[in-house]
């Protein structure tokens, strides 16, 4: 019994070190990815909104705005790796991210909550480094610049709520990736990974309740196929 699992073992070892990543090689993978985003903003403080709420007497409506929730996030795109070195690559990606992120001023002498969410995506396009430790552990990182393609925002109270679109900027930021590569062929890859983004451009700088947002996402899964060109 030991025998067979040590030859089975054996057997996937050879499997996943049959392709080592080689100067020349470029490997095109495709995926989606799901996470968490949040943002770093500035607010406009609970009083201030109070008394602009027609609260003449000073008296604060809502309390200072809570940290912004994290929002389910998502991306679908493409990545491709072109090895330079051996395990050393350039790469280049292309990808639709959606980041939504909500803020909430708790009521204080208001009847209900103030909630403000924004569903903002991007069409990102991405530019790094990775190198593949053990031809298989994937580490990198790099600068992007997201596109915005949406940016619907939605202010509720009580059961009224307004809707816009805010006039977003370009993001711009680092991304940092930490993943593993099964090679599952001679050209067929399958990559698990994790990414962390971090924008350090405000894409929202108006004068407005909340302002001077800059986005913060990590995705905690992402699975690509990868093909050997």
């Amino acid at each position: 019994m030991k025998k067979k699992l040590f030859l089975a073992a054996f057997g996937l070892m050879v499997l996943l070190a049959a392709e080592a990543q080689r100067e020349g090689d470029k490997i095109l993978f495709a995926g989606v990815g799901l996470g968490a985003s949040v943002h770093g903003y500035d607010y406009v403080r609970g009083s201030d909104v109070g008394i602009l709420a027609n609260h003449p007497d000073g008296a604060s409506a809502w309390n200072d705005v809570e940290s912004g929730e994290a929002e389910l996030a998502y991306n679908v795109g493409a990545m491709l790796d072109i090895f330079v070195m051996d395990k050393f690559a350039i790469t280049f990606g292309l990808s639709y991210d959606y980041n939504p992120v909500s803020y909430k001023y708790p009521k204080r002498i208001a009847p209900n909550d103030l909630e403000i969410n924004m569903q903002f995506a991007f069409l990102t396009v991405s530019a790094g480094t990775h190198y593949y430790f053990f031809d298989h552990l994937v580490v990198g990182g790099g600068l992007y610049l997201g596109i915005p393609v949406s940016k619907r925002f939605e202010t509720s109270y009580d059961i009224a709520s307004a809707s816009d679109n805010l006039p977003l900027k370009n993001d711009i930021g680092l991304f940092l990736d930490l993943g593993y590569n099964f090679n599952i062929g001679d050209r067929h890859n399958i990559l698990l990974s994790m990414r962390y983004k971090n924008g350090f451009s405000k894409i929202y700088n108006d004068d407005d309740m909340i302002t001077n947002i800059k986005t913060i996402t990590f995705y905690i899964l992402q699975l690509a196929y990868g093909y050997r060109l």
